[in-house]
C-alpha cells in the first residue's frame, strides 16, 4: 500500500473511533482504541497532516451539505516540548488530573513531536495522561522525528504505547530529499560500504562481490542508496565503488530502497542509525543532547 494512502487509512480510522463530545463512554470501558503515530522527520508533524485531511473530508458524512470544521473545533492540539513544561507545571501543582480533563474535551487528541516531551518523570505523566484519554474513548494522533523503536528519547513505556498503533510515514522521498543536509564531503564510498558491511556482520569484500545471495544483494542495494544520501557521488561512481556495477543497477537499488524505507518506518529507522553512523545526528531527528558525532571507527 502506497504511504500515503496508509495515512488516509489510518486518519479514516482515527475519525471512526472518535467518540463526540457529548458521548460519555464506560466508565470500565477497556483501552481498545490504538493511536495514528506520524514519522515526520521534516517536522511538520501530525497538526498539518490531520489539519489538510479534516479540510478535505467531512465530519459528518450523513448530513446533505457539511462544510469541513476546523482542526481546533474537533482536536485538542499540544505541541511536544510546550506539554512536557505544561505537565512538569501540573506535577509541581498537583494538578495533573485537571490536566488529563482537558484530553477528554474533544474527540481526537494531536500531539506533534511527541519525542520532545522532555524528563523520565514527565514522559511517566504521560502515560498517564495517554492511558486516561485512551480508556475515555479519545482519538490520538501522535508525531515523531524517527519511528519510536529507534527514539533513544522516549521511555519505554511510551515506546511501547506508539509502536502499539498504526505508525506512517506520510511521504516517500529520494535519497537526497529524504536525508537533506546530511551530505558532507567528508564522508567517502569506503566509508558508507564499511558502515552498511558492519550493520549487516558482513565484511566489504563479501558486499561488494559478485554474490547474488538475497540477504547479500540487499545489503549491496542498501549501501547505494546510503552513498546517494550522504556522499552525493554519482550513480555510477557508486556503482563502480559496489564492485564495478552500472549507473542503471544503482539507480534501481535507490529506487528499491526509498519504497521500502516509505512502507516500514522501522527499516527506515535502521537506515538512519546507519547514516547516522557515516555523518551524525540525522537532519530533522530533534534531539536535545545536540549532534551526535560520526563513529570515527570507520575511518579505519
Amino acid at each position: 500500500m502506497e504511504p500515503h494512502c496508509l495515512l488516509e487509512r489510518g486518519l479514516e480510522e482515527l475519525l471512526s473511533r472518535a467518540v463526540p463530545r457529548d458521548v460519555s463512554p464506560p466508565a470500565a470501558a477497556p483501552p481498545d482504541r490504538s493511536p495514528l503515530v506520524i514519522v515526520d522527520p521534516a517536522g511538520h508533524g501530525a497538526t498539518r497532516a490531520v489539519g489538510e485531511f479534516f479540510l478535505e473530508h467531512r465530519l459528518d458524512r450523513t448530513a446533505a451539505t457539511v462544510a469541513p470544521r476546523p482542526l481546533p473545533d474537533v482536536a485538542t492540539i499540544w505541541d511536544g516540548r510546550p506539554l512536557g513544561q505544561t505537565i512538569a507545571r501540573a506535577l509541581g501543582s498537583d494538578h495533573l488530573d485537571r490536566l488529563a480533563a482537558a484530553f477528554l474535551t474533544r474527540p481526537i487528541a494531536v500531539i506533534d513531536d511527541v519525542d520532545r516531551l522532555g524528563s523520565q518523570e514527565i514522559q511517566a505523566a504521560f502515560v498517564h495522561l495517554f492511558d486516561t484519554a485512551t480508556h475515555a474513548g479519545i482519538a490520538l494522533c501522535l508525531s515523531v522525528a524517527r519511528h519510536p523503536a529507534a527514539l533513544e528519547t522516549l521511555e519505554p513505556n511510551v515506546i511501547s504505547r506508539l509502536v502499539g498503533g498504526l505508525v506512517v510515514r506520510p511521504r516517500s522521498a529520494t535519497p537526497e530529499a529524504r536525508f537533506a543536509g546530511c551530505q558532507s564531503p567528508s564522508v567517502s564510498l569506503g566509508r558508507v560500504l564499511r558502515a552498511v558491511a558492519r550493520h549487516h556482520e558482513l565484511d566489504v569484500a563479501t558486499l561488494v562481490g559478485p554474490s547474488r545471495r538475497r540477504a547479500i544483494a540487499e545489503a549491496r542495494s542498501l549501501a547505494m542508496y546510503v552513498a546517494r544520501a550522504v556522499t552525493g557521488r554519482s550513480l555510477q561512481a557508486i556503482g563502480t565503488a559496489c564492485g564495478g556495477r552500472d549507473h542503471t543497477t544503482a539507480l534501481h537499488a535507490t529506487r528499491t530502497q526509498a519504497a521500502r524505507i516509505a512502507a516500514d518506518p522501522a527499516f527506515a529507522a535502521d537506515v538512519e542509525r546507519i547514516i547516522e553512523r557515516c555523518v551524525g545526528r540525522v537532519s530533522g531527528a530533534r534531539e536535545p543532547r545536540g549532534r551526535r558525532s560520526p563513529d570515527t571507527s570507520l575511518d579505519t
